[in-house]
């Protein structure tokens, strides 16, 4: 596994990362150890406590104005959006071409390393259709969306 660039702290499955001028990127990764589904309806507590903890850190380290960022196919899923402002999901819209540090081939894994059949097959037949690599990122079942949100609506969310 291969830490994101530029961590400043992390809380169980979540860290982030300072960008330049007045950014934090939030970064996702299965840090369970006891086999829970990370982003299982029974884990929402816990994520979202540790969400809280690393706003708090956020709150207590750096200064406003702050914008939160975020890129990764994972805002496709209810199970992750759940867990952030509604106005942050909101903005998502589709990164194109967006390749270079995105584990994109994450989202053909369960959560023990098991290759998702349908998943994997529906990539290669949007593939085996491709006459040039121009539209390459349409044959992933899940597209990398990007995300934006003033830092002060994760304080009113998470009550900090």
């Amino acid at each position: 596994e291969v830490a994101p660039p530029n961590i400043v702290a992390s809380f169980g499955c979540f860290a982030y990362a300072r960008l330049s001028g007045d950014r934090i990127r939030l970064h996702f990764r299965n840090a369970e150890t006891n086999g829970h589904a990370p982003l299982g309806i029974e884990r929402l507590g816990q994520r979202l406590a540790e969400l809280a903890a690393l706003f708090e850190h956020v709150k207590r380290t750096l200064r406003p104005p702050l914008e939160v960022i975020g890129a990764s196919w994972l805002y496709n899923l209810d199970a992750y959006r759940r867990l952030f402002p509604v106005s942050y999901v909101a903005t998502a819209h589709v990164l194109e071409h967006r390749f270079r540090h995105m584990p994109l081939w994450g989202q053909f894994l369960d959560r023990h390393g098991e290759i998702k059949e349908r998943m994997t097959r529906e990539f290669l037949e949007r593939l085996d259709r491709q006459s040039s690599l121009d539209s390459l990122d349409r044959c992933f079942p899940f597209q990398v969306l990007a995300v934006e949100a003033s830092v002060l609506e994760f304080y009113d969310f998470y009550g900090i």
